[in-house]
């Protein structure tokens, strides 16, 4: 649904400062490289940010029939051709027998066999895109099939963000760039009955006055998830430094306006979960919270931990707190690109 008129655009205005009910909001990105830079918005904070490029290559989820172009015997790992530029590797140490479409079963895997995979991670930097098997692919479906073709297409982060608004109560879409809003009304229509009727709660907005961004406050938004201090409103801090290996977040009591050492953790732990939505950090997190003396405060703050990671996607979970007073949380890895979004974020938001 396209905004036409002035007294809609004021009242659109109006509501949206004021409202704290879900949106998404999807924006043209020609930095580091063309594509859409998605937000999901709740409570005027970021949810979530992700970055896709205009012609995704590997998509998670996707199946391909794929060619074997040579074997790593010593690592356990094949080089595959799907039919695309970018490279697809698959571990195959852990497999006692494949299944090629070309010829008999195997134990190994030889240069020129064909195998359905489904794609596992995309490429991250230098790291190729990783594949494992498509065993729930009965071989039937792709004995005929010539490789490399794709045998499913998963769907990408942007028919993501329309199936979310459109299922979602209360959630609205909106971009300002009118093809992206054609090209979502088109998504949508293919995707049957169920979603077509969706049309409606997807939004082109035109309006010179107030920019999109202005209008959200992405800019407060995408500052408040890329620097590395946070104040809470306790007047303590967290600061957030991430390494290769890990996160670390610590945890400053500074001049917190709490009594209880208690109180102070768990507002720091609710932002340091929300930070972890915001920003995808995954993998191991260590947060050093303030040191307390006794044993239920800790039991209290890691439930109060684990209670907020579920309802991450995908989840986290802390461990107890160990004698240095460091809470250990593990989120498994996305395989979304952070330093891209980054990048994006400073592009079109930050510049």
């Amino acid at each position: 649904m396209a905004i036409k008129t002035g007294k809609d655009r004021m009242n659109l205005a109006k509501k949206e400062m004021t409202t704290d009910a879900e949106r998404v909001i999807v924006l043209r990105c020609t930095q580091p490289e063309s594509g859409r830079l998605i937000f999901y918005l709740k409570n005027k904070r970021i949810n979530k940010v992700l970055f896709e490029k205009e012609t995704p290559g590997f998509i998670a989820g996707d199946i391909y029939l794929a060619r074997v172009k040579n074997t790593v015997p010593s690592s356990g790992a094949a080089y595959l051709d799907a039919g695309l530029d970018e490279p697809l590797f698959i571990n195959t140490g852990s497999r006692s027998h494949f299944f090629p479409a070309n010829r008999k079963e195997d134990t190994v895997l030889k240069p020129g066999d064909e195998i359905a995979v489904k794609v596992r991670n995309t490429a991250i930097g230098k790291k190729a895109a990783r594949a494992i098997c498509a065993d729930e692919v009965p071989r039937e479906e792709y004995i005929h099939k010539k490789a490399p073709c794709i045998l499913h297409r998963a769907p990408g982060e942007f028919e993501k963000s329309l199936r979310y608004a459109v299922s979602t109560s209360d959630c609205i879409w909106y971009t300002d760039d009118e093809t992206i809003y054609h090209d979502a009304r088109d998504i949508l229509k293919k995707l049957g009955d169920k979603f077509a009727g969706g049309c409606d709660d997807i939004r082109l907005y035109d309006d010179d006055s107030i920019s999109i961004k202005a209008l959200f406050d992405l800019r407060r938004s995408c500052e408040d998830i890329l620097k590395r201090r946070i104040r809470l409103n306790s007047g303590a801090e967290i600061v957030i430094d991430r390494t290769e290996a890990m996160t670390v977040i610590d945890v400053n009591r500074a001049s917190s306006g709490y009594d209880s050492v208690l109180e102070l953790n768990i507002e720091a732990a609710k932002e340091v979960v929300y930070q972890i939505g915001a920003r995808n950090l995954d993998g191991m997190i260590l947060v050093d919270f303030i040191n307390m003396d006794s044993a239920q405060s800790e039991t209290i703050l890691i439930e109060t931990l684990n209670e907020d990671l579920k309802a991450l996607e995908p989840a986290g979970k802390a461990e107890d707190i160990t004698k240095l007073g460091i809470a250990e949380i593990i989120r498994p890895k996305s395989g979304k690109n952070n330093d891209r979004v980054k990048e994006a974020i400073n592009s079109t938001i930050l510049a």
